[in-house]
């Protein structure tokens, strides 16, 4: 009878072994495949780059640049022409002014000075 309780211990213990060892390497073996995917920013890196080559190929080597144009060719497209004055609302600088606030702002029925005059 010993002999057969010795058995089934010693049965016990290497299963318990064995289940030890393979999860210990399913464990690693999932580690290491983990590791082997790119990073989410390895992979939109790529995918940028694929773009960008794929958008040099559909121009071709020939492609043009688009052309900015300036203000020097606006003023000067018609040499006897001269530049048109800037506007009464425009600023030094050439961009418009901003309009006043809302409450600010002249209604349309109202005349333009409301000032008393004095005597």
């Amino acid at each position: 009878m010993d002999c057969i309780r010795e058995a089934h211990i010693l049965m016990q213990n290497f299963r318990r072994r064995l289940m030890l060892w393979l999860v210990t390497a399913v464990s690693l073996g999932l580690l290491a495949h983990a590791q082997d995917a790119p990073s989410l920013g390895d992979a939109a890196r790529k995918a940028r780059q694929q773009k960008q080559e794929s958008k040099d190929t559909k121009a071709g080597p020939a492609a043009k640049k688009p052309h900015v144009i300036t203000d020097e060719e606006v003023l000067h497209s018609a040499p006897g022409d001269q530049p048109a004055a800037a506007p009464a609302s425009a600023s030094s600088e050439g961009f418009p002014r901003p309009l006043p606030p809302a409450s600010f702002r002249q209604k349309s029925g109202e005349p333009k000075f409301n000032r008393k005059k004095k005597a």
